[in-house]
């Protein structure tokens, strides 16, 4: 092995170690269930552990019933090889009074000794969510060491990825998030690859990683379509038509049956009138836009929510970071906003549109539920990495100040994070 390879390798080692220090402190001091719907991603995950089927769309399997079934596949076989039996999720009832806003936890963590189990179990099925997360921080590593060159920069977008809050949150917990965002950053790395030389096997990678993606969950559709697209727009330009028919039909083999089986049993590519009757039945109607509607006054109500809720907001509980580090970090994302007006990143095509297409997710979402989370763009974090890591480099370039400036801030946040949230009130 190379010198220059070696020291590579040891950057990665080093990006990996700082994540998985951070991520596995949260999974581990979290509470059982205090993670958003962490439950009910659990109870879809039983169902696959029970039957080898999907979940269905019904009430009795919960909020998330209406999501693809990779990582539920994946999470019941993780299961099955810890030798964990399937169980219905029993968590204690949350504190009968005092004020949600601003509680450390929701719920009461004194166990019988079913509960005692089953959170000790919850904390071995998060590993999943964890090693995802991993395979996301390397992908946005390689890809910035592709575009870049340079290891330096590598490790600067790998620990933005690996420090931001917000995911570390996500990949903390039961979720198919993780799985989504792991997915759709070697979708992108692959892109790039096959950019650099193109060829039919890394095409057909390229559209296997995005249908996987898809089938993880449907927020990746639209980054899915864009990079397709960008495929096609450029294997034409050079007269080649075969690499995005095979992506794209790889693709289509991975992911499509799914939408063929929505269609078959709710009537719609995406089942939306079933999820969506399924939210309104188990939440109620606040959750659900009735009609869709994207207009001044919801924008209004969904901006101050994405505000505070992309670089951190955790559990149940929508504990945040103090408004004035909210702050700071939009300014430094202006910043970066900057540099990318500025200088154009050569090679980028595919994070502006995994960056756009996560966009194109959010307002969907928002147009068809009041949730507003700014955890929908992490979709596309190894995107949204490189363009504020780029933007900050290339802006202020002296002695690589503007590098480093993403990593020691987020870095920040995670201290504050740690001290005021998750070390405090850890418990099982």
């Amino acid at each position: 092995m190379s010198a220059t390879r070696a020291g590579r390798v040891r950057a990665a080692a080093l990006v990996a170690a700082v994540y998985l220090v951070l991520t596995g402190t949260v999974a581990a001091c979290t509470g059982a269930w205090e993670n958003n719907d962490e439950a009910d991603h659990v109870v879809h995950a039983q169902q696959v552990l029970r039957t080898g089927l999907p979940a269905t769309i019904t009430p009795g399997n919960g909020v998330e019933a209406q999501q693809g079934p990779l990582y539920y596949y994946l999470l019941a076989g993780w299961q099955a090889a810890l030798r964990i039996p399937a169980f219905r999720p029993d968590p204690r009832p949350g504190p009968a009074e005092g004020p949600l806003e601003g509680r450390p936890q929701l719920l009461d963590h004194t166990y019988n000794a079913r509960q005692q189990r089953q959170a000790e179990w919850l904390r071995q099925l998060r590993i999943l969510s964890v090693a995802c997360g991993l395979v996301a921080v390397l992908a946005a590593f390689g890809t910035a060491l592709l575009l870049t060159g340079r290891t330096a920069a590598a490790v600067a977008v790998g620990l933005t990825v690996g420090l931001w809050p917000k995911f570390v949150v996500v990949n903390a917990a039961v979720t198919n998030s993780a799985l989504v965002e792991a997915l759709v950053a070697v979708g992108v790395l692959l892109w790039v690859r096959w950019a650099r030389a193109p060829g039919l096997g890394r095409a057909a990678a390229v559209g296997a990683a995005l249908g996987c993606a898809v089938l993880a969950q449907v927020t990746a559709l639209p980054i899915a379509i864009l990079l397709l697209g960008a495929m096609a727009w450029r294997s034409l330009r050079a007269r080649q038509w075969w690499p995005p028919v095979l992506a794209a039909g790889v693709a289509v083999a991975v992911c499509g049956w799914w939408f063929v089986r929505n269609v078959v049993l709710y009537g719609d590519l995406l089942a939306t009138r079933a999820a969506t009757e399924n939210f309104i039945a188990l939440i109620g109607p606040g959750l659900v836009r009735n009609p869709p509607e994207l207009s001044v006054t919801v924008m209004q109500q969904a901006l101050p929510v994405l505000y505070h809720s992309t670089w951190y907001r955790g559990g149940w509980n929508q504990l945040g970071l103090p408004d004035g580090l909210d702050l700071a970090l939009w300014l430094l994302a202006a910043v970066s906003l900057v540099g990318l007006l500025r200088y154009r990143l050569r090679g980028g095509l595919p994070i502006v549109l995994a960056a756009l297409g996560s966009l194109i997710s959010w307002t969907l979402l928002v147009r068809q539920y009041t949730q507003s989370e700014g955890r929908y763009l992490l979709v596309a974090v190894s995107a949204w990495a490189m363009l504020l890591v780029w933007g900050t480099w290339r802006l202020i370039p002296w002695r690589s100040v503007g590098l480093w400036l993403w990593p020691v801030a987020l870095l920040a946040a995670d201290v504050v994070v740690l001290a005021t949230w998750v070390i405090p009130h850890r418990t099982l």
